[in-house]
Parts: structure tokens; sequence; C-alpha cells
């Protein structure tokens, strides 16, 4: 007999209460992969215009309900031009329910079968955010390495679904990469 799945929802807003739209909301659950436990993603949803999201068909489990919101850059600029900016550079950062910023310090959702999980909403705060610049060279000739990839990976993360921020270096081997936190 199949068990019926089971689905949980929510809110995300903005400090002032303002829904955040585009948000991506992440049912984590720990799985035993090559020896050790690790968080991994089993569902996913994104936020409408109203700040509303609803992640079904999770199965019987503990999850850990993450929300990441992506282009958070306001106003919308080039990089190059904040660096002498005096206006500081914010963004929102990944938080783990309720308003956590670790998976250690969440609280754990236990979902049943058929369940309709509902109020897991998220107040987010944007933080200050910074921009990693450097170069990549030849290390035979010390020349520009343009169109190679920079990743930025999430240290102390325990998703098996690694982060990260991934950039590709200009011509001359310049990079960039946004919204460090």
């Amino acid at each position: 007999q199949l068990a019926p799945h089971a689905t949980v929802s929510g809110k995300i807003t903005d400090r002032d209460g303002d829904p955040i739209e585009n948000a991506n909301v992440t049912a984590l659950g720990y799985d035993y992969n090559n020896g050790g436990k690790m968080l991994r993603v089993f569902q996913s949803a994104n936020t409408d215009d109203r700040g509303q999201y609803r992640i079904a068909d999770l199965q019987r489990g503990t999850y850990y309900i993450a929300v990441t919101v992506n282009g958070t850059n306001t106003p919308i600029e080039s990089p190059q031009l904040r660096v002498h900016s005096q206006i500081p550079h914010e963004t929102y950062p990944e938080v783990f329910y309720p308003n956590v910023a670790e998976p250690s310090q969440a609280t754990p959702v236990l979902i049943k079968p058929g369940d309709d999980v509902t109020g897991i909403d998220f107040r987010l705060a944007k933080v200050p955010a910074f921009y990693i610049r450097g170069s990549v060279a030849n290390a035979q000739a010390g020349q520009g390495r343009g169109g190679v990839q920079v990743q930025r990976a999430y240290t102390g993360t325990t998703v098996q679904q690694q982060r990260y921020i991934a950039v590709r270096a200009q011509p001359d081997g310049t990079f960039i990469v946004p919204d460090a936190v």
C-alpha cells in the first residue's frame, strides 16, 4: 500500500514584511553516503509573487527547510562599479528554519504521510556582502587564462548537493565572484 505524500508550505518575507519573489525553498534530509551522514535535497519550490511556496511530494521523514535568494544585489549593477562605492552591498544569506544560519541550529520538521504542514515562514534580513576579486594565470607563461571557471564553495555546509557560485574568468584572466557573506 502506498502512503500519501505530504506538503510543507509557508511565506518568505523581508524585514519589513514584504514578500520575496522567486526565493528557492528546499526540504533537506539526512542521508548516508560513503560512510558519512550528510544533508541532501529531497524537494524544492520557488516562491510566487506573494512570497508563498509549497513543497509537495514529501515522504515520511524528518526535514530541514532552507531558503536561498538569488540575485539580491539591489540595484542591479556591475561589480566593477562598486570598487569605490560608499554604499554597502547587501544580500540575503541562506537560512534554515526558523531563521538560523546553520543546519545544526535548525528545527527539524517531522512529516507523516498525508501531512499538510503550514506556517513554515521566514523573515529575511539582508547582511553585508563582499566581492571576491582575483586573476587566474597560466603557471608556465604567467599569462591570463580567460574562460576558466572559478567557483566559491560554501564552507561548513553538510549538504550533499554542493552549493557554490561559479563565474568565468575574463579574457585577461580576471574574475569577480559576487555576494560572499
